[in-house]
């Protein structure tokens, strides 16, 4: 790996360790455009950490919140482009 793969995988893993700072499950939605991102770049490091630290947010969420959460965040990514 470079130097680029290893910092964006260190970005996936601090992202997924922001979420014991929200004070809720539904606060923790902010990480999930960040790590959307990530996920889907080419470098395979970076887009597997990325899906496993996803699959870690929604744990301890019911499928009803992170299915809402999504839709919020597809609407407003539809917004701004």
């Amino acid at each position: 790996m470079d130097n680029e793969t290893d910092f964006l995988v260190k970005i996936a893993e601090g992202l997924l360790e922001l979420k014991e700072h929200c004070r809720s499950a539904e606060e923790s939605y902010i990480l999930i455009p960040p790590l959307k991102i990530l996920a889907s770049l080419d470098q395979p490091a970076v887009r597997d950490r990325a899906v496993l630290s996803l699959q870690k947010l929604a744990e301890g969420q019911n499928f009803s919140t992170i299915f809402n959460l999504s839709s919020v965040l597809q609407q407003t990514y539809l917004q701004i482009n």
